[in-house]
């Protein structure tokens, strides 16, 4: 809450495959961030997903792969985000917790973790609103650090 410094947001088209438990997703993101001269640079990043899920006992199990091709102000490259989700939908306030992993093509290595637990609300037919708590631990030096923490905030629209 200190330094707000990064803002992103997305869009993109989803199809639910004949198995319930496999989709695709095509998602276009773009990453605002500050930099240290306090110019904000823009990062785009389509990409292509794999996402499945299951139910078990009362908990959602989801994973997604994702190819994301990203363009920045002085590189581009591609990275592959696995994203591992534990969530209750079936109660009020949905709980969750999630472990994303990066693989970085340009360093040729796992580069970023990121833990996050959150709760999100179906406020309406189509729209959820939630809030997150997230650490990071990036590989710097072939050693994992804490990066950073911060607490988000969510919003998205789904249309099915």
């Amino acid at each position: 809450m200190s330094d707000f410094d990064y803002l992103e947001w997305g869009t993109g088209l989803q199809y639910q495959t004949a198995l319930p438990w496999l989709s695709f997703l095509l998602y276009y993101q773009q990453g605002h961030s500050r930099s240290e001269e306090n110019n904000w640079l823009i990062e785009r990043k389509p990409s292509l997903n794999i996402n499945t899920s299951a139910i078990f006992h009362h908990f959602k199990i989801s994973n997604q792969i994702r190819y994301e091709y990203r363009f920045t102000p002085d590189w581009n490259d591609y990275r592959i985000k696995n994203t591992l989700e534990i969530s209750r939908p079936d109660i009020f306030l949905q709980p969750y917790m999630g472990w994303e992993l990066f693989y970085e093509n340009r360093n040729k290595d796992f580069m970023l973790h990121r833990i996050k637990v959150g709760i999100v609300k179906n406020i309406s037919e189509n729209v959820y609103l939630g809030t997150y708590y997230r650490i990071d631990f990036s590989n710097v030096n072939d050693e994992w650090q804490w990066k950073k923490q911060l607490i988000g905030i969510q919003l998205s629209l789904k249309y099915e």
